[in-house]
């Protein structure tokens, strides 16, 4: 296992349409999440992200990718949970 092995960012700068902002923050101990939504272009389709970003240990990004069918049953789900809310 290579620990010295460069990563590429997993969204570059320049492929980001659109940010939305900020959805939600929450700490847990010491730890800070933060969750923001983006449009971004990759491979010459346009997705949705939601980014998660965390404060421990030196800090995280993970990425969350939905073409226009997650898009479609995320909405879904979101407006069915909504309503239970």
């Amino acid at each position: 296992m290579n620990f010295f092995k460069k990563s590429k960012p997993a969204i570059a700068p320049e492929s980001v349409i659109k940010n939305f902002g900020l959805v939600s923050e929450r700490r847990k101990g010491i730890a800070k999440f933060k969750y923001d939504v983006l449009l971004i272009e990759k491979h010459g389709k346009k997705r949705v992200v939601i980014r998660e970003s965390t404060t421990l240990i030196g800090g995280e990004t993970r990425h969350f990718e939905f073409d226009a069918q997650g898009i479609t049953r995320l909405k879904e789900a979101l407006a069915s949970a909504l309503k239970m809310v």
